[in-house]
């Protein structure tokens, strides 16, 4: 019975914390099914940490586990709502994309900052189909580590050469302004300056900060977009995220308001059998054995109730060791041995006083 009852609270905490972190990587979005920044990969390997700890440590409370799980929820969500309103601290939290090839010519000291070998540049190239350096315009290593390849004109698909057509432009197309910040160093690579940016904003009545994207390259043909004014962007990026972070945080209230019943239940407990002891003990002094014996029976009850009833939020092991304690001093006591009992009921009290000290926090 006792395996059977193991194996159904097994697979109860699987069910339940695999459900919980569906939820919890569902809450934080689609960004992180797909390739991972740094913070991303930080909490993902703390959740699955976490998750697996909670599954197979039967004696850690769930709530040890989830409280953080959903905490480290909130605190991503957050950061990609600060990232979204900021380009400065999504390039604080993820870093900047760095150029490795420009015009077929290898930056070797860009290679030397990424700590990234010439085999492992050709590796990534040879994944994007690209067997010779020489051919690619621009190559840039981005925030998640992947790598970004455009051609050279005259060696893409369906090329310009091969259909005898005049190349317009020598440059790929690539960002000059994002979400307000200018990018100068791609401003140079494509020949154009400050004041060209100037006159482009202009053209579109537009100051630099209220620019979402423009990108160019070495003609004149360029694309911008406009930032969306701050209620409509809020809307439909930062409120959505807002409210996440709300359920998150909802989620870690009712968790620590769990916890917090769980302390005053063991608290509760801890006084209750402190009596039985107390009333056993006393009992052996008085040599009133069938006393002592009905006292720790009830306490040994009591320690098989909290260990079925809260199991999924305190740590079973404890109510286990001092139940086997009371069963042993009974054993001690139908064998007429009331000195070892005493002996198994000290232990039991020292087990009493460190459950109650845990109470006090928390967890």
């Amino acid at each position: 019975a006792g395996r059977c009852s193991g194996l159904k609270l097994l697979i109860f905490r699987t069910i339940l914390i695999y459900l919980c972190v569906l939820f919890a990587m569902r809450l934080m979005g689609k960004r992180q099914l797909g390739e991972l920044q740094p913070e991303e990969l930080v909490s993902t390997i703390l959740i699955s940490n976490l998750a697996s700890i909670s599954i197979e440590s039967e004696e850690v409370p769930v709530t040890a586990s989830l409280i953080p799980l959903f905490l480290i929820a909130a605190l991503e969500l957050l950061g990609s709502i600060l990232s979204f309103r900021s380009q400065r601290f999504f390039n604080l939290m993820s870093g900047r994309p760095k150029t490795v090839i420009l015009n077929g010519e290898i930056d070797q000291n860009a290679l030397r900052t990424l700590r990234l070998t010439a085999a492992d540049l050709m590796e990534a190239l040879r994944g994007k189909d690209v067997f010779d350096p020489r051919d690619v315009s621009y190559a840039v290593v981005e925030t998640n580590g992947s790598l970004s390849v455009a051609l050279r004109t005259e060696k893409e698909p369906a090329t310009l050469a091969d259909l005898g057509a005049r190349v317009q432009r020598a440059q790929a197309t690539i960002p000059f302004v994002l979400d307000g910040q200018v990018l100068a160093e791609n401003l140079t690579i494509c020949g154009k300056d400050a004041a060209w940016l100037e006159r482009t904003a202009q053209a579109s009545s537009l100051l630099l900060e209220e620019i979402l994207i423009l990108a160019g390259n070495d003609t004149e043909d360029y694309f911008l977009l406009k930032k969306e004014p701050r209620q409509t962007a809020g809307l439909r990026q930062g409120g959505g995220g807002i409210k996440r972070i709300y359920v998150c945080i909802g989620i870690v209230v009712l968790l620590l308001a769990a916890a917090f019943y769980s302390s005053f239940r063991v608290q509760q407990f801890a006084e209750d059998i402190s009596d039985d002891i107390d009333t056993a003990m006393e009992d052996i002094r008085n040599s009133d054995l069938t006393g002592a014996r009905q006292a720790l029976a009830e306490g040994a009850e009591l320690c098989d109730t909290m260990r079925e009833g809260m199991n999924h939020l305190l740590r079973t092991q404890d109510f286990t060791e001092l139940e086997a304690a009371l069963r042993a001093a009974d054993g001690h006591l139908e064998l007429n041995a009331p000195e070892e009992a005493f002996g198994e009921l000290r232990r039991a009290q020292v087990q009493v006083e460190t459950l109650a000290w845990l109470s006090h926090r928390i967890l």
